[in-house]
């Protein structure tokens, strides 16, 4: 997983607040959520948009941008960004939630 400068920068200034828990960065195609995760994201994007003053397709389009494994409680982090409007939200899932799969292979790696 490529992981950006954004997201870089913005794992180690969360990880200056939170001394207990380490973050790791986690691609989001290798993860799956329980269905009550969902709601709750559903709920995070609609509050999130609302303070922002955006659509929550907005939101939506955003959701899995920044995806994070706090250690060792294995609770899976996704920050809710819209620097445009200096809106921020971090939602976390209890490890309950959410698990870590094999992320799909690309067609480049399959040699196609």
């Amino acid at each position: 997983m490529q992981v950006s400068m954004r997201q870089e920068y913005l794992r180690m200034r969360l990880q200056a607040g939170m001394a207990d828990q380490r973050l790791v960065c986690v691609d989001p195609e290798a993860i799956t959520l329980h269905e009550n995760a969902l709601s709750l994201l559903k709920q995070a994007a609609e509050q999130v948009a609302a303070e922002a003053r955006v659509t929550p397709e907005v939101i939506h389009d955003r959701l899995f941008e920044f995806v994070f494994r706090l250690e060792p409680s294995g609770s899976l982090l996704l920050v809710l960004a819209v620097p445009e409007r200096d809106v921020e939200m971090n939602v976390e899932l209890p490890s309950g939630l959410w698990k870590e799969v094999s992320p799909p292979r690309s067609r480049e790696r399959e040699g196609a």
